[in-house]
Order: C-alpha cells, then sequence, then structure tokens
C-alpha cells in the first residue's frame, strides 16, 4: 500500500512538476541552483507570481479536506543570477551568521 502510494506520487511528481527543484534547490532569490536563470536562459519575467490555486494532490484524493480559503498571491523578484558552476544548495544556520552569510539558502 504505502509502496504503490510512494510510486504514485513519484509518477504523478515525474509528469507535472521540474525535478531540477528536488535535486538541486532554489535560493532565496528563486533561483534554481545549477543553471542560469537569466531571462533570456529561462523565459521567464523579472517578478513571478506564485499561484496556489491548485489542489494538491492530498486535497485531490480527500475531498473533504480541501482549504477553503488560500492566501492571496504576492509578487516575487527573481535573482536571474548564473549558477551554472553552484549545483549545490547550503542552508546557513538559523541560529546566527555563517562565514559572513545571513541565515538564508544559497547556492
Amino acid at each position: 500500500g504505502a509502496l504503490g502510494a510512494a510510486g504514485y506520487a513519484a509518477v504523478y511528481a515525474s509528469k507535472n512538476g521540474d525535478l531540477a527543484r528536488v535535486l538541486y534547490g532554489q535560493d532565496y532569490m528563486a533561483d534554481l541552483c545549477g543553471q542560469d536563470n537569466s531571462i533570456e536562459a529561462t523565459g521567464l519575467p523579472e517578478f513571478i507570481e506564485p499561484r496556489d490555486d491548485e489542489l494538491t494532490l492530498f486535497e485531490k484524493l480527500h475531498p473533504g479536506a480541501r482549504i477553503s480559503s488560500r492566501p492571496p498571491a504576492s509578487r516575487v523578484r527573481r535573482g536571474m543570477r548564473d549558477h551554472t558552476s553552484r549545483s549545490v544548495l547550503y542552508f546557513t544556520l538559523p541560529a546566527g551568521e555563517l562565514g559572513g552569510f545571513a541565515p538564508v539558502a544559497v547556492c
């Protein structure tokens, strides 16, 4: 049962999602590590508006668990940096600074 559910989730995610976001991660400026995030390379605008109007897998399987209200969308400015040589996402310690970095996610 659980293995089948995990397999279904993996197939659904590979068809409908972006596996690179899981493998490489995004930094604090919404840039994907391991790739060029410029407007020319991605085709994405400088500002993006994350959408949260689609149902989650849990909500599709359990209609009674649907969230009635969602927070309003916000605009996020992308960093648009080239991270082709930085494929690993690092999280600095939330307890303080690490090597001069503020506590954020950096490639």
